[in-house]
Parts: C-alpha cells; sequence; structure tokens
C-alpha cells in the first residue's frame, strides 16, 4: 500500500520503519537537528547523542562548558577566602589554603657562603643550603589526632577520609579542587572521598593512550566537534598539568630543605672534629646556621665589656667569647671566667 499524507511525509522524512499513523499513539518525531537533547540522528552512542549539553538533577541542560567556569570560579574563591579569612574562621581554625601548604615560611635561622668557609668547607653547588632555613612542606592532619587512648583510630574508622592518608603534594592538588558542588568536580566525580584518589583518577583520565582519548580521537576521525568527552579529556588534562605543577613546586621545596639539612651535617661533622683537637663547645655555635634578631653591643658602661665597644652578630659569638676570654684574664680582683655562650662563670 502506497503512503499518503502525514506517513508519505515521515517516510520521505527518513523515518522508514514507522507504522502508519493510525496505529501510532501520541508520536513525537526526533529531530534532525544534532544540537538538539535527545537528538539520536545519525548516533552510535547515547552519549554521542548529546555532544553540547550535559545535565543534572537541578538543572538538565546546563552547558558543560558553564559546570567547567563555575568549578574553576567556586575553587578560585575558596582559594581566596581560605588566604584572606576572617575572624570567625579564625578562632575556630581554618584549612591551610593550597600556596600556605605548598610555600610554608621559612625559619629564623640563616646561613651565608662564609658560615661554610669559616668551618674550613668547600663551598658546594646547589641551591637551598643558603639563606633562611627553607620550611617544611607537611600535610594536613586529623583534628582528632591528639586525641589518647585510641580514640582518634576509632573516629577514623568511623569516618575514613582516604585524604589524611595521602602525601602533602596530592592533599594540595586534592583541597585545590574543593568547593564546588559538595566537592565534585564538573563530571560529578568526588574530589575528595573516604576511599578515593582524585589525583590517581585525573591521571588514567588524562592519559594519552587511555580509553577516554581513543574515543575522543575515534569521534574526530568522524568528524565530531565539541563532544562532551572531548570537554572531559581537555579538563582532564589540564587537571593533570595542574598536579604536576604542584608535584614539582613540592619536589623543589623539600630538595632546597634536605640541602639546608645536608650542609647542617656537614658543619656539625667538622665541628665534631674540631671539638675532639680543641675540646671547646663554641665550635658548634655556628654549625646550622645564626640565629637572627638583633645584635649585641657590649659598651664601656657595661661591666662585662671590660672597656670594650663592639657589636656582636648574635649571643654568644665567637668573637665575642674570644674577647671575653681576653678580658677575664685581664681583670685583677675579683677575675671572673665567662662560659662560652655568654654565661658567667663563677668566682675563681
Amino acid at each position: 500500500m502506497a503512503y499518503v499524507g502525514v506517513d508519505k511525509e515521515r517516510y520521505d522524512a527518513g523515518n522508514r520503519f514507522l507504522s502508519q499513523d493510525r496505529f501510532l499513539a501520541n508520536y513525537s518525531p526526533y529531530s534532525m537537528d544534532t544540537s538538539t537533547p535527545n537528538n539520536m540522528a545519525g548516533v552510535v552512542s547515547s552519549s554521542a547523542a548529546l555532544p553540547y549539553l550535559y545535565g543534572n538533577n537541578d538543572n538538565p541542560y546546563i552547558s558543560i562548558e558553564d559546570k567547567i567556569s563555575n568549578f574553576n570560579t567556586a575553587t578560585a574563591n575558596r582559594q581566596q577566602n581560605l588566604e584572606n579569612p576572617n575572624m570567625l574562621s579564625n578562632f575556630l581554625g581554618n584549612q591551610r589554603s593550597v600556596n600556605e601548604m605548598m610555600n610554608p615560611v621559612n625559619t629564623k635561622f640563616s646561613r651565608s657562603i662564609a658560615d661554610t668557609r669559616n668551618f674550613g668547607l668547600d663551598v658546594l653547588p646547589g641551591a637551598g643550603q643558603y639563606g633562611y632555613m627553607p620550611g617544611i612542606v607537611e600535610g594536613d592532619v586529623r583534628r582528632t589526632s591528639g586525641i589518647p587512648f585510641g580514640i582518634s583510630s576509632l573516629i577514623s574508622k568511623a569516618l575514613p577520609d582516604k585524604y589524611y592518608d595521602m602525601s602533602p603534594a596530592d592533599q594540595i592538588f586534592i583541597q585545590s579542587n574543593m568547593g564546588y558542588d559538595g566537592n565534585k568536580d564538573p563530571f560529578g566525580i568526588n574530589v575528595r572521598s573516604a576511599f578515593g584518589d582524585y589525583g590517581a583518577y585525573t591521571d588514567k583520565m588524562a592519559d594519552e593512550e587511555g580509553d577516554l582519548a581513543k574515543l575522543v580521537a575515534d569521534q574526530k576521525r568522524r568528524g565530531l566537534r565539541n563532544t562532551i568527552q572531548m570537554q572531559k579529556l581537555n579538563f582532564y588534562q589540564n587537571q593533570a598539568r595542574n598536579r604536576n605543577i604542584i608535584n614539582a613546586n613540592v619536589a623543589t621545596r623539600n630538595k632546597m630543605r634536605d640541602a639546608y639539612e645536608a650542609e647542617t651535617r656537614r658543619e656539625l661533622t667538622a665541628a665534631d672534629r674540631r671539638f675532639a683537637d680543641t675540646r671547646d663547645y663554641d665550635e658548634y655555635s655556628g654549625a646550622g646556621g645564626s640565629p637572627t634578631g638583633p645584635s649585641v653591643t657590649y659598651t664601656s658602661e657595661n661591666p662585662m665589656a671590660k672597656g670594650m665597644d663592639k657589636t656582636y652578630s648574635y649571643e654568644g659569638s665567637d668573637e665575642q667569647d674570644r674577647d671575653n676570654e681576653n678580658t677575664s684574664s685581664r681583670n685583677e680582683s675579683p677575675a671572673y671566667d665567662y662560659a662560652y655562650g655568654g654565661i658567667v662563670g663563677m668566682y675563681r
């Protein structure tokens, strides 16, 4: 039987496997527009049928570009709030920002090349052993970690959070991505969870040899553009690059701290050798760098100075101790012995 009327229109439009209109109930044809939601024309998978839209329960038709933009805005705002906390958050205690975790404050100790040479040591190449001692990159710990009698362990088992088991670099990466949609990423993946590892998941999705990359390559061969899978691969590859930057920065910081500590051990070893020969504990005073702070000035009005007028870099310096030795030997009655470090000895 030949098609006529609406049946012929549908047949000519490509719907050649439909029953006649009189046998259909409330039929609504799919649009042939490839940008329309629910379009099925020429589709080999349901995900490829929606190349531009990615929904959720609240808004089924929010674009993935907007979700990624909202994610970037939310995570950036969270970091700004962490770096500029209000009085309440300061009082309650707050999560450290990415910058604070990755770049801890340097210690008050410093070392110069002259300090190394003063120990009769050669100056070694490298970075980190001079200037202020780099702070240690430390991860977050549970606030319950100080609770005694194993209670902390019970709490951690009842409320598992793999975040606290991760390296500082992985913690930094995870918390840099928190703050959006219940701490999820634009594709609904939990950034922080009880058992998951978002960093590992990111690397898996960004892998050029992974399943997602292969799917995207196939889509490009078929002429598809700007599919969800393409945007997803691009997103996770950017995430992986950010993670690599964090890892590199933390590794550099740790390397500088290791160099400072190695130089300190080298100087202490040299001090040990000197002490074995001289029995002079003051050889330890410069090892590991000198504490910064106001200089110590001795004037003629100071009875300990015994006529000297000098400024020392810090209390107990080698120069100060030598001068104290000399002045104590010049004193008449009573004579003083000054122990190293500026401590006054007993009368003779």
